[in-house]
């Protein structure tokens, strides 16, 4: 069991800009995921034009088609992501949708004409997910359902930090819009539609998934580096670790026991950077 988890190609790439924190939201998908750490803004490398160069979304798909091909051995993913992490999903999508059977797009919509031009040309099935207190205006909606006609307009009760407001609501709408299945959540959006009350989500946490390349933790051991595969991208190498717990009294690491054996998928993190 604990090699086939290893070994199972993730279904959703979640693509983390400006430390963005996805954990959450991953550890509670019924689904493998993975997430791809972008460079935040203002940050350069090696052969960079200065701070901040390389960082738009189109630039920035370059280096995301990279590490899906290399990371998900070529199958398509589901990419989620906010602020320039869903920007660049778009421009992923656009660019290659061969390697894209889905786009969620989580309070944000295309900022250029650019982006606009690549959205309404995908047939990549995509998801707009807008949080009721202080998400998108209800104008932004409305033009994105105008514009993109066949997309899915869901809603999530949180504020404009859905993952870490309300990871549960948040992970619920993905997985369903990941089983091609249309939430009944659906809420108008021809402005001004009124909110709706929120979907009680009463499910019990998903068991806990290991954390990827994160600095300074520990990573796992040979057998599991070899069983994986270890890619490297942009110079850097990604493996999966082992989850690990405060130490104390009465506590036990995880990882090792039958309790982490059942568990039913794992996300790994990895680090992408542009060329």
């Amino acid at each position: 069991m604990t090699d086939e988890l290893l070994t199972r190609s993730p279904e959703f790439t979640f693509l983390a800009a400006g430390g963005e924190a996805w954990d959450a939201t991953v550890e509670r998908l019924a689904h493998p995921s993975r997430i791809l750490d972008l460079p935040s803004p203002g940050a350069s490398g090696p052969g960079d034009n200065g701070p901040g160069s390389g960082l738009a979304p189109g630039d920035m798909a370059a280096a995301v088609v990279r590490a899906v091909a290399a990371l998900a051995g070529g199958e398509p993913q589901i990419l989620v992501g906010r602020a320039l992490g869903g920007l660049t999903a778009i421009a992923v999508a656009h660019q290659r949708p061969d390697l894209v059977r889905g786009l969620v797009l989580v309070d944000v919509t295309p900022d250029s004409a650019q982006l606009w031009a690549a959205l309404e040309e995908t047939t990549v099935p995509t998801l707009l997910i807008r949080a009721r207190r202080g998400g998108l205006p209800e104008m932004a909606v409305a033009e994105f359902a105008e514009r993109v006609p066949t997309a899915w307009i869901l809603g999530v009760d949180a504020g404009p930090d859905a993952a870490g407001e309300n990871p549960a609501a948040l992970a619920r709408l993905i997985d369903r819009f990941g089983a091609g299945r249309r939430a009944a959540t659906t809420e108008p959006v021809a402005p001004p539609a009124p909110q709706r009350a929120a979907e009680p989500i009463a499910e019990p946490l998903a068991p806990r998934q290991t954390r990827g390349l994160v600095p300074g933790q520990r990573t796992a051991g040979p057998a599991v580096r070899q069983q994986a595969g270890v890619p490297v991208i942009g110079q850097r190498m990604t493996e999966p670790t082992v989850p690990q717990q405060a130490q104390g009294p009465g506590t036990r690491q995880q990882g090792a026991g039958p309790a982490a054996r059942r568990r039913p998928h794992r996300a790994h993190r990895s680090v992408c950077r542009p060329h």
